[in-house]
């Protein structure tokens, strides 16, 4: 009995190690990662740095017909991706807007920017946590230094409301486009809206069986 105690005291570490993630900072973010040589077209926005729901970084200005690469880091443990939103609700997609589906770490994807006006957009993710409610939010070409500030937090105020429908490959002065080269070696080439989630359901499951198989030997 005490062996199956002590497995009741282990479980709920390890599943609490298979953390998700945490919030976002509540102000505008800045990459910690080494610098990859790009052309002055192409931004790179990394997903889930740190393990955090964030963008890094979450605000940027590009002219019409640059690229934006969106990467999703390999510190993440969870799936990230890049839907437009409402600029008066942060957490809900913009009609006929882009979205990204969901992609893995280590990911690469890419889109064309056809417009210099603000652009806003959320992280879809909702299991087991909204990414949106904890504040990975983006803005791209603000009116303001401060709309970030002021996204995130409105972002934050939403309960059980971020909404992304399917995959759109085009959206509102957005269209998705091929990972720049310099970038492409990166990605795995494709979107994957289940993959890692199952990994870690898979993990998590056979780590339990071989626990509670050796407590109950031991018992």
């Amino acid at each position: 009995m005490k062996l199956l105690s002590l497995a009741a005291l282990i479980l709920p570490a390890y599943v609490s190690a298979q953390g998700y993630g945490g919030p976002a900072p509540a102000t505008p973010t800045t990459s910690s990662a080494a610098p990859i040589s790009l052309p002055s077209n192409v931004h790179q926005i990394m997903l889930g740095e740190g393990d955090q729901f964030t963008f890094t970084p979450n605000t940027i200005t590009a002219k019409s017909g640059d690229i934006i690469a969106f990467t999703v880091s390999t510190q993440s443990t969870a799936n990230h991706g890049v839907v437009q939103s409402n600029p008066d609700a942060p957490c809900t997609e913009l009609s006929g807007g882009y979205d990204s589906g969901l992609w893995a770490p280590g990911d690469t994807f890419a889109i064309t920017i056809n417009d210099t006006k603000p652009l806003s957009f959320f992280c879809p993710q909702t299991s087991p946590a909204v990414h949106c409610e904890g504040g990975m939010v983006l803005i791209i070409n603000p009116a303001s230094p401060s709309d970030i500030t002021s996204l995130i937090a409105a972002a934050k105020t939403v309960t059980n409301e971020a909404t992304a429908t399917s995959p759109q490959s085009t959206g509102s002065d957005v269209v998705a486009t091929s990972v720049p080269s310099a970038l492409s070696s990166s990605s795995s080439g494709g979107s994957n809206t289940s993959g890692a989630i199952k990994g870690s359901v898979a993990t998590t499951a056979g780590f339990l069986t071989a626990v509670f198989g050796f407590f109950f030997t031991m018992a």
